[in-house]
């Protein structure tokens, strides 16, 4: 079992990590098209692991091709990225909590 300080040490490095890019990913957010935001709502239900793209467009109420043209850009612009054919997933761990944060606006 991990010593309290190893946990405390790992989660002093998630933040390092996570939170400066919280700015950059922010931005991103507040740039993206209504149907970009629909698409990283949908794959944040999923938490911080790869989405099934049949179960995303499903959220979105949408068909997988219906929702290709936000897909890509969320790729283009490095938010998003396709780990396995028809999974997608965000680059950058917690992500999924930031949008969470971000959707309450």
């Amino acid at each position: 079992m991990p010593r309290a300080f190893e946990l405390e040490g790992c989660m002093s490095c998630q933040r390092k990590l996570i939170w400066p890019a919280a700015g950059f990913f922010r931005t991103r957010w507040e740039r993206a098209t209504a149907a970009e935001r629909d698409c990283l709502r949908a794959m944040a239900d999923d938490g911080n692991g790869p989405s099934q793209s049949g179960a995303v467009a499903e959220r979105m109420r949408r068909k997988v091709g219906g929702f290709s043209p936000a897909r890509a850009n969320l790729n283009a612009i490095g938010l998003i990225y396709a780990p396995e054919h028809g999974k997608i997933a965000f680059t950058v761990p917690g992500m999924a909590d930031l949008i969470g944060r971000q959707s309450g606006e």
